[in-house]
């Protein structure tokens, strides 16, 4: 588990397809990124676990799937980030849950679900799929 020294803020950018995405924003001075198959038994998920690329530089966390599925195999990911840590999220077939206190989100979704629990801003982009907002200390703005 790939686990990075960020003492503030960061920015995450997540780009999957068919995942599941948990991400906790607390008080930590470390951001830590789990990426396991949905069925460790499966080599579709196994594969798609194991191509998964995370990646941290300058403040800024990526991490990014394989194609779609990747012929069926799916990951969960479940990431631990410092409160008050930016989320970009970039979804396919996926599903985000965002727990805890975020700066400025964004989600640009094809398909999915996400559930942000409290954001300062939100920018969205939803072809199909729901977005659940807790609360919302400034501005949302959506497009479709």
């Amino acid at each position: 588990m790939p686990t990075f020294a960020t003492p503030g803020p960061i920015l995450a950018t997540v780009v999957v397809a068919g995942a599941r995405v948990r991400v906790t924003a607390s008080d930590r001075s470390d951001t830590a990124v789990r990426v396991e198959p949905v069925d460790p038994t499966n080599p579709r998920h196994v594969k798609v676990a194991a191509r998964t690329r995370v990646d941290f530089a300058a403040g800024r966390l990526s991490v990014k799937t394989t194609t779609s599925g990747d012929s069926g195999g799916s990951v969960v990911i479940t990431i631990d980030l410092p409160t008050g840590s930016g989320l970009v999220s970039y979804l396919s077939q996926s599903d985000v849950h965002a727990d805890g206190v975020y700066g400025e989100c964004e989600v640009h979704m094809s398909s999915g679900r996400v559930r942000l629990d409290r954001i300062a801003t939100l920018r969205a982009n939803v072809a199909g799929g729901q977005v659940w907002i807790g609360q919302s200390a400034v501005s949302a703005t959506s497009t479709s």
